[in-house]
């Protein structure tokens, strides 16, 4: 199955030339919006796969024992901020405002939308990721046969369908293991004093870097004229 990662003008080579023309001006002054809507995967067919993953927060609004699982309430919460996302950009773009619909609305539908693919922490899945994983067990099923020597294509199917679970939540617990890793120093005693003294010496070290180009250096940390301050020095 090919697939392709990123999928660039997915909607836009839907467009008719004078809108494209139209859409190429209006997102090349837009860094954050540069390539409009933009799908994660395409696989196969032209069906467009955003991944998306969820994880435990302070609200609790994930994992609160709910009968709705975080995973389906982000599924749901998707689908609606993409139709919103090309309302948006119908009415930036090209003035169509709703009830109308524009042609980033018009290629969203008539690709089917975007379907969401979402995972949790824990290794559970999405109703959109679930039925990828049938799709793909069912076309690895001639291969899984041969591997384990089956006759049934229906237990081929089901020993596919473990071992792409497996794999996913694998790498699913690997990436939630990484997540709290890279966080265990804020539990050690002294960080926050330890930070404190970091913040104090960047900003000595950036105040001193502004004096000797003789510039001003105002409230903020940053100077008042063309004096740049590094991204990250103040968090």
């Amino acid at each position: 199955m090919p697939v392709v990662v990123e999928v660039f003008g997915a909607f836009t080579r839907a467009f008719r030339e004078a809108d494209v023309r139209r859409a190429d001006s209006f997102l090349g002054t837009r860094a954050r919006d540069k390539q409009g809507i933009v799908p994660d995967l395409q696989l196969g067919v032209p069906f467009y796969d955003v991944l998306k993953g969820i994880r435990s927060d302070g609200s609790h609004s994930n994992y609160n024992g709910a009968a709705v699982t975080g995973v389906a309430k982000k599924e749901a919460k998707w689908r609606v901020e993409v139709v919103q996302q090309a309302a948006k950009l119908d009415a930036e773009c090209f003035g169509v405002q709703p009830p109308a619909v524009g042609p980033w609305q018009r290629a969203l539908q008539s690709a089917g939308g975007v379907r969401p693919l979402v995972f949790g922490q824990y290794g559970e899945f999405g109703e959109g990721l679930e039925k990828l994983l049938d799709e793909l067990a069912v076309l690895g099923a001639p291969q899984a046969a041969e591997r384990y020597l089956l006759e049934s294509s229906v237990a081929a199917v089901g020993v596919q369908k473990r071992l792409l679970r497996q794999r996913l939540v694998c790498c699913v617990a690997q990436a939630q293991a990484d997540v709290l890793l890279s966080r265990l120093h804020y539990c050690l005693p002294g960080w926050g004093a330890a930070e404190q003294r970091r913040r104090r010496a960047e900003r000595g070290e950036w105040q001193e870097a502004a004096r000797a180009r003789g510039l001003a250096w105002d409230e903020r940390g940053t100077d008042s004229s063309e004096f740049e301050e590094p991204r990250g020095a103040y968090h």
